[in-house]
């Protein structure tokens, strides 16, 4: 369970180095650290207004976090145990053995929506469009330039949707089911949001704590 937690911290020291880069939502930086290619139309070069940036980011921290421990459990392939981001491998049935219930029903959760994409054999190029989807949400309230996130969210659908038809022909349902997991994700999210709460009214995260003060960021803006 502290390894869970610890794994969640890093994480997210991961998403907040990338928000201070107004690069990194830029095309040039997208092929370069996903190694894409996937080719995003030409538009999508100017990155969001850095107030766009932090409603954006608020909105789906947590989403991007379940994402990426996510497919590294794809990645890693391993029924059994978990890789956590320090490359730490804890064994399943001993934290599942070890983990309250709130949290062996999270983890389980994770590991049947690793299961499913392990079946689609998701590649790293179609982690990568998914990440843009998940944060460039035009259902986010109060954005100051809603056309260009609307404008990114259409064009880097349109990317991945002609990836996986020119990459795998033969599954011509790829594009949908890979939508079809972002709700998954979402619930996700909201049960490790909820449990983050727990452990912080329990006394176990405290208040100065980044993650907390996301958490409490995101849901004043809900």
């Amino acid at each position: 369970m502290t390894a869970l937690l610890a794994e969640i911290k890093q994480g997210f020291k991961s998403l907040t180095l990338c928000s201070q880069q107004p690069s990194v939502l830029n095309r040039a930086e997208y092929r370069r650290h996903h190694s894409a290619d996937v080719l995003l139309p030409a538009s999508v070069v100017t990155p969001a207004q850095v107030g766009d940036q932090m409603k954006l980011l608020h909105n789906c921290w947590s989403e991007l976090l379940v994402l990426d421990y996510i497919s590294r459990q794809v990645h890693h392939g391993k029924q059994d145990s978990i890789l956590l981001i320090t490359g730490q491998e804890v064994e399943l049935g001993s934290l599942l053995a070890q983990a309250g219930v709130t949290l062996a029903e999270l983890v389980r959760g994770g590991q049947e929506l690793v299961q499913r994409l392990q079946e689609l054999q998701l590649d790293r190029r179609e982690i990568a469009c998914v990440k843009y989807l998940i944060l460039f949400n035009p259902d986010v309230k109060l954005l100051e330039n809603q056309v260009y996130v609307e404008s990114v969210y259409e064009q880097v659908s349109g990317a991945l949707l002609e990836y996986t038809l020119c990459v795998y022909p033969q599954h011509v349902e790829r594009f949908s089911q890979l939508l079809l997991r972002l709700p998954e994700l979402r619930a996700l999210s909201v049960q490790a949001e909820d449990y983050l709460c727990y452990k912080h009214l329990s006394g176990e995260v405290p208040c100065n704590n980044l993650l907390i003060e996301m958490l409490h960021a995101k849901r004043a803006c809900v």
